[in-house]
């Protein structure tokens, strides 16, 4: 019985991966949008690391957006993640 519902989940699984939700954001979530003197200094970096994350996508390509975010050169930080 247990191996018939394994079954069942797996063929329903792409119909329901396919339904994407509204994009929502809460900008940088538990770190600051920016500094005092800037507040949303960095604000678009995070709204674009959650885009790339509501969009789906491998493992590696999620890492690579968590990659953009922290390593990328200059300001801004994120540069080519949309």
């Amino acid at each position: 019985m247990k191996r018939w519902k394994v079954a069942l989940l797996l063929l329903l699984w792409p119909a329901l991966a396919a339904e994407l939700k509204p994009f929502t954001t809460d900008g940088c979530s538990a770190f600051p949008d920016g500094t005092p003197a800037h507040r949303d200094l960095w604000l678009n970096c995070c709204i674009q690391h959650d885009l790339a994350y509501w969009k789906g996508g491998t493992h590696t390509e999620r890492l690579n957006a968590d990659r953009r975010v922290l390593f990328s050169p200059g300001r801004p930080w994120c540069r080519g993640l949309a």
